[in-house]
């Protein structure tokens, strides 16, 4: 059997249109293209490597940034390891003016512009403790409260079923102690300045509103 030949057969081709095969490219193209390939890669690769390496360094500053910040606002905002939240009122409670007395039996015109409004509670704070002072007593007025124990009477008249509750626990009196227990006391439990003070002052409200409903009769 004879085989047709190679000519013949790209002749039979090229009669019925179908164009001639391309030749494979020479080994040295190839490996040229291959080459240029791995480079385009490998370029590529570096590129997101040094764009994810970016992303990484701008990600760790800002988060250091953020901590010190942090650090900073904290600084500021609060006294040793005591809570932003209880240290506010006590900062501003310890920072309140102190309420002067005024003599209602003087005519100056200084102590006159001085006078507390009538049914206003005096308010003082202990500068040293920061606990509101207790304002049980009557004044020489009779009406005005003055410095002391409240009377329980009036509490009970106030609030026949819950005067109980204005009660000072042993916590809430160690912190108005003006000793190195008070100073403890206040250093290790500062909530006990803030639910004195909100007690004493609701003390202190009860009496002036039983001074003012019922004066003190004078001789």
């Amino acid at each position: 059997m004879i085989f047709p030949s190679k000519i013949e057969e790209r002749a039979a081709k090229l009669r019925a249109g179908i164009p001639p095969p391309h030749k494979p490219p020479a080994q040295d193209y190839a490996n040229l293209i291959e080459h240029r390939r791995r480079s385009r890669v490998a370029e590529n690769r570096q590129m997101e490597e040094g764009i994810a390496h970016d992303n990484g360094l701008q990600k760790r500053v800002q988060l250091i940034n953020a901590a010190n910040e942090r650090h900073r606002l904290e600084g500021y905002y609060r006294l040793g390891q005591v809570p932003a939240h209880i240290l506010h009122p006590l900062v501003k409670g310890l920072t309140k003016s102190v309420a002067m007395e005024v003599d209602a039996s003087s005519g100056d015109e200084a102590s006159a512009a001085m006078e507390v409004d009538a049914g206003a509670v005096v308010e003082s704070i202990n500068t040293n403790t920061g606990c509101v002072l207790e304002m049980g007593k009557r004044g020489e007025d009779g009406v005005t409260p003055a410095r002391g124990n409240t009377n329980r009477d009036n509490l009970k008249n106030k609030l026949p079923d819950t005067f109980r509750e204005l009660d000072y626990t042993s916590g809430e009196t160690d912190v108005a102690r003006n000793t190195q227990r008070g100073v403890d006391r206040r250093a290790s439990h500062p909530e006990d300045v803030l639910t004195r003070n909100a007690k004493t002052r609701t003390r202190n409200k009860i009496s002036a509103e039983a001074f003012a409903a019922s004066p003190a009769r004078r001789a």
